[in-house]
């Protein structure tokens, strides 16, 4: 005896998508200035040494800088990651009579029936939608990395200042004894550093 069957699939599909963007800031630097000094200027201004001879610092979520030591230049990186979902549902009805074996459809073929439409269900995301998100989470990071240029090029500008002063510091004393220093606070991009020797 044939029976009135309705199932009702659901399944959600998710597909995470990702965008990366960066700049990178030569550091203005001359020959004396010593990676070792260089490195504890990055210190001073709260960059942590990640591997030997590379520094790094956290900035806004998403938004990682990185120094080189030898290459002497801050790349900063911006990433972000999206996950999209859908929701997707399907009915299906039907009666339990399996007209080609003329007999009813055992609990086992009712599942195996749902499971197949479940599996039709989790096909990918439509190419178009994820290339959508694409397009705007990559807008979103280089706006991102574009609003914080500025005032990253300041930050790196306060690591040279600290890097010279530094060498300056180190370079005055093999010149004879540092009798004085006197150093300016920031003034916006400005600082001062007066070194009084006697010899």
């Amino acid at each position: 005896m044939s029976r009135p069957y309705r199932i009702v699939v659901q399944r959600t599909v998710e597909q995470e998508v990702s965008a990366e963007d960066r700049s990178v800031l030569r550091l203005n630097l001359d020959e004396q200035v010593t990676e070792e000094q260089l490195a504890a200027a990055l210190a001073r201004q709260g960059w942590v040494e990640a591997e030997p001879g590379v520094w790094t610092k956290e900035r806004a979520e998403g938004e990682t800088m990185s120094c080189e030591l030898a290459a002497r230049e801050v790349v900063t990186v911006v990433s972000g990651v999206r996950t999209l979902a859908e929701r997707r549902e399907r009915e299906l009805r039907g009666d339990t009579w399996n007209w080609k074996q003329m007999r009813e459809m055992t609990a086992e073929e009712l599942e195996a029936l749902r499971a197949a439409e479940e599996e039709k269900l989790g096909e990918p995301l439509s190419e178009s939608r994820v290339r959508g998100a694409e397009r705007e989470l990559a807008a979103q990071v280089s706006a991102q990395l574009q609003a914080g240029a500025d005032e990253r090029r300041r930050e790196v500008g306060r690591v040279v200042v600290e890097a010279l002063a530094e060498s300056l510091r180190a370079r005055a004393a093999s010149l004879g004894t540092v009798t004085s220093t006197s150093e300016g606070q920031w003034q916006g991009d400005d600082f001062e550093l007066t070194l009084t020797i006697s010899e």
